[in-house]
């Protein structure tokens, strides 16, 4: 989705892209090495809690203006708002004491504004 925003001051037309919710389950699994539909499944291992955190924690941050807590859990399978005021806190809490997290979480961050340019 491409909308067009004109500044009131210099009167120029500047493009505002929306980074897709598939965007973000795809850079997300790229970057994990899980399919979409292990991604859904419901399985407790913590590496892939934590991709369907940073999933949850990036669709929060590029969608949270237009989306519910319902509608982001749902992208990944949950049917509940907590899970993503829960996901959205555990991502707070682990990136601030695992580098690895963050560094992860940045790499995602590049590729989406990669897919962002892109369009």
């Amino acid at each position: 989705m491409t909308v067009e925003v004109t500044c009131k001051h210099c009167k120029s037309t500047i493009k505002k892209v929306t980074i897709d919710k598939d965007q973000i389950l795809e850079a997300v699994c790229e970057v994990y090495g899980f399919s979409k539909e292990q991604m859904v499944k419901k399985s407790r291992k913590r590496y892939l809690v934590e991709a369907r955190f940073v999933v949850t924690y990036f669709i929060h941050k590029f969608h949270g203006k237009v989306l519910t807590y319902n509608q982001i859990s749902q992208v990944i399978g949950k049917n509940d708002h907590t899970y993503v005021c829960y996901a959205l806190n555990k991502i707070n809490d682990w990136s601030k004491h695992d580098e690895d997290l963050r560094n992860r979480i940045e790499f995602i961050e590049n590729i989406l504004v990669t897919y962002k340019e892109s369009d």
